[in-house]
């Protein structure tokens, strides 16, 4: 049934969403733990995952999963079925998610970037806020260090 879980949480209605990195997919189980179905699988197209590493519950009762390889967060609704996603995160999407308001998601990153005054590029995490796009709609804490191939 499982290859390996790495995330997983309580849905709005009491159902348990568990996110499975070898199976990419989501498994959904009663309360009680009864099987019910499956969201999404490994690929690369809508709904599909390459490497999913973080499970979101969201406020309008679905989930969200990041998938840190593609470079996105795909949605789902309660009943499990593909909504949207945000594509494009670089250099990989956040690898831990949790729920925001109005459905959207917290999370942490990896990132870079190069200051043109220093001459150097600085590397390390920021946690964010997104909602609509892949731009931070909030960043509430930024890391950053100067980057050392070391």
């Amino acid at each position: 049934m499982f290859g390996a879980v790495v995330d997983g949480g309580y849905l709005l209605d009491g159902r348990i969403a568990l996110l499975d990195i070898l199976k990419k997919k989501v498994s959904i189980f009663s309360g009680s733990g009864d099987f019910i179905r499956c969201a999404g699988c490994g690929g690369n197209g809508p709904g599909e995952f390459q490497a999913p590493f973080s499970l979101a519950v969201l406020s309008n009762g679905g989930f969200a999963v990041s998938d840190i390889h593609s470079g996105k967060i795909v949605f789902f609704d309660s009943s499990c079925s593909f909504i949207r996603e945000l594509a494009g995160f670089q250099p990989m999407a956040p690898d831990n998610i949790s729920g925001g308001a109005n459905s959207a998601v917290i999370g942490q990153r990896m990132n870079y970037y190069y200051d043109d005054d220093e001459a150097e590029v600085f590397s390390g995490w920021e946690y964010c806020l997104w909602s609509e796009s892949t731009e931070p709609d909030l960043v509430f804490q930024e890391n950053y260090y100067p980057h050392s191939s070391d």
